[in-house]
């Protein structure tokens, strides 16, 4: 099976053992009142366009409606070609991407709406979020570069494309502190530019760009 089948499938997995877990429904005795006002939190993002770690992300919630939320996302993550082979250059020491022409790096600014499906007990539980996003997306192009010292003069050369970015994804808050949080957000992100982007020569490159990302964060709430 492919990495990326793996991952998908884990994921789902992961999903589907969080949302009809009993305990998550133990929790009808609670008012609204015990959702936090605002929270911020950091986050290490992981996906099926990535390499080991796909990027970071920041973001910011605050409760205007009983169980729903105004949420701000900003994501910086990675974008490689599936079909994308290292090589190891043994006169150099360097390890390149056979063919790769261009990389690229995106910049999402999303607005969307986080609603709060279970909520978890005071001092224990998990709080489950589905949240729905979308906003621009800016995708910096750099010419690929294998050696350092080239690298200055690829980002002196880079090309912007403002392209619209969305967000689908199931949040699993953790953590007893009353002031702080953790856990992860798992779903699926898809970027769409007006034009094709060319990463690997050779192969068929896209203007739209999908994966499916799993994030582990932290933050502060009150």
């Amino acid at each position: 099976m492919k990495p990326n089948n793996i991952f998908r499938s884990s994921l789902v997995l992961v999903l589907l053992l969080m949302i009809f877990n009993p305990a998550l429904s133990q929790r009808k005795t609670q008012t609204e009142d015990d959702l936090h006002d605002q929270s911020f939190s950091f986050g290490i993002n992981f996906n099926t366009n990535g390499g080991l770690i796909g990027g970071a992300t920041l973001r910011y919630s605050k409760r205007f409606k009983d169980r729903l939320y105004h949420s701000l996302n900003v994501e910086a993550v990675s974008v490689k070609h599936p079909k994308e082979q290292r090589l190891f250059d043994t006169s150099t020491g360097n390890i390149s991407v056979y063919n790769k022409k261009n990389s690229l790096f995106t910049i999402r600014s999303m607005y969307g709406m986080e609603y709060v499906l279970f909520k978890k007990a005071r001092e224990r539980g998990i709080q489950v979020n589905a949240l729905a996003s979308t906003g621009p997306a800016f995708g910096i192009i750099t010419p690929y570069s294998a050696g350092l010292e080239s690298f200055s003069e690829s980002i002196s050369n880079a090309e912007v494309q403002v392209g619209l970015s969305g967000k689908i994804s199931m949040i699993f808050e953790l953590g007893v502190m009353k002031n702080s949080m953790s856990g992860f957000e798992a779903g699926y992100t898809f970027d769409l530019y007006p034009k094709e982007i060319v990463i690997l020569e050779g192969a068929e490159n896209k203007k739209t760009y999908s994966s499916v990302f799993l994030t582990f964060f932290f933050g502060g709430k009150k």
